[in-house]
């Protein structure tokens, strides 16, 4: 970042930062240099029930791209929804404490890449009390409204504005701004699932007023400026290239990514395209103090990228250690779980459903020493189909192999087919809530097993297992 007024350009793009926990600890700083947008917003404040409604009237709005039709600015959304509430709302003022405006050039629908991440088992209950379209429940891309209008980048509209706010009856409201319809996804009480995910907790420097803000019509024309002053830098999508933008003023990008208060952020991708589906893809943002007064040349601004791999189906795999059998052998170590999973998908309807996961589209690691090695048919491991007792799963002295086990402990399947390999033994078994995943390692195994994926495809699939000491 150049000192302000330094007319240098921005920073080379350094090295591309990595997933969304990556970006937890950074705090972005606050710019204010030469220029003021010729945008002015005034707030009035009408206490109706206890609440004050806040109504933003806007002033000097022309000179900006015309918005594709039905869409609106943060100003419009903001002005729908907080005028909405009035007629809901009880009790103490409301406190905001996120806003995010999602809009697409193509069919598009949000993948839990973006959102859920690899914590379906803490975010899906959450979403599950949410209903109607919002920017924190998902839907098929066919539903999702869309634009191929040349101003769908340029003009800072979107379709769809969500916001949440804290109260205090209910703690957590969550509403909706959708093509001019404001949509009540939630009331929230103090104990839902809901409660201490970032999104919801009531940390007081999270709260924020959106009238205060610029209009993100404004901010999309910095972007635009920032694009003709450093093209190598900045970028926004083309017309042949469909990608969607996630407008977010306040302190949050994304569910899990605190940035500072007042801030605005435009993040640009193409995960959640049909064509993007169980492909790496990234994700860059563009950074901008937010506030109405803020002063702005085209050098202040920051800019991020990272790498997602975009799925819209995940399996989070949840292992709960059992006791551990008695060893056949003093060469062997045997761990073993109970396995059950969380599930989520955006897909509408889903492709696949929580009772679909099977061997075939799992695969194991283990941070040991040791190598996979075969147990069927010919390697030295004798465990198979027809055993019932784990004592007949022999340990070897150099390699590791894990065993499903079924309900009464019969042998499902085994991991891997072949010395080092990254298939099971029987393809495609079903797993079931009630089965046992086993580990056979050598003796005095101390490592961690994960549970992942087979390489890169969809749906995403990953868990861990603390193996312990031997």
């Amino acid at each position: 970042m150049p000192p302000a007024g330094s007319g240098a350009a921005p920073a080379a793009p350094g090295p591309e930062l990595g997933p969304l926990d990556s970006l937890r600890p950074r705090r972005s700083p606050r710019f204010r240099t030469g220029l003021t947008v010729a945008i002015a917003i005034s707030v009035a404040a009408a206490s109706i029930g206890g609440y004050a409604v806040y109504r933003e009237v806007t002033q000097n709005r022309g000179g900006f791209p015309t918005p594709p039709p039905g869409w609106g600015t943060l100003d419009t959304a903001w002005s729908g929804v907080s005028n909405a509430l009035a007629s809901v709302a009880q009790g103490p003022p409301w406190t905001v404490r996120f806003v995010e405006g999602l809009a697409a050039d193509r069919p598009w629908a949000p993948p839990i890449a973006v959102w859920a991440g690899e914590a379906s088992d803490w975010w899906s209950p959450c979403a599950a009390l949410l209903s109607g379209i919002s920017t924190l429940t998902f839907w098929n891309a066919s539903a999702y409204p869309y634009s191929t209008s040349p101003t769908v980048f340029t003009s800072g509209a979107a379709p769809l504005w969500t916001f949440i706010f804290n109260g205090s009856a209910p703690e957590e409201f969550v509403a909706t701004w959708l093509e001019g319809h404001v949509i009540v996804n939630a009331e929230l009480g103090p104990t839902s699932a809901c409660s201490g995910l970032p999104l919801f907790e009531g940390v007081p420097y999270m709260e924020f007023n959106p009238a205060t803000y610029l209009d993100s019509n404004a901010i999309a024309a910095r972007i635009v400026a920032g694009a003709a002053a450093f093209p190598n830098v900045v970028s926004l999508p083309s017309t042949s290239t469909p990608a969607f933008v996630a407008y977010f003023p306040g302190p949050q990008l994304f569910p899990d990514v605190t940035l500072s208060l007042d801030l605005w952020t435009a993040a640009y991708g193409q995960c959640g395209l049909p064509s993007e589906l169980g492909q790496p893809t990234s994700v860059r943002g563009y950074e901008f103090d937010g506030l109405a007064n803020a002063s702005w040349s085209v050098n202040s601004w920051a800019w991020y990228s990272f790498n997602i791999f975009c799925y819209n189906s995940e399996y989070t795999l949840n292992l709960t250690s059992g006791p551990n059998s008695s060893s056949p052998s003093a060469a062997g170590v045997y761990r073993s779980w109970s396995l059950n999973w969380s599930f989520m998908t955006s897909a509408v309807p889903p492709t696949l459903a929580a009772s679909d996961l099977n061997t075939s589209m799992v695969q194991w690691e283990l941070t040991a020493p040791a190598f996979p090695y075969a147990t069927l048919p010919s390697a030295p491991a004798k465990c198979g189909p027809g055993d019932r007792n784990v004592s007949n799963c022999s340990a070897l002295p150099d390699a590791w192999y894990a065993v499903l086990l079924g309900p009464s402990g019969s042998w499902l399947d085994s991991y891997p087919s072949s010395t080092n390999g990254t298939s099971w033994s029987v393809p495609d078994v079903p797993l079931s809530t009630s089965d046992t995943v086993m580990l056979v390692a050598p003796v005095n195994t101390s490592a961690n097993a994960t549970f992942m994926s087979n390489l890169n495809a969809q749906p995403s699939i990953w868990g861990f297992a603390p193996v312990g000491a031997g």
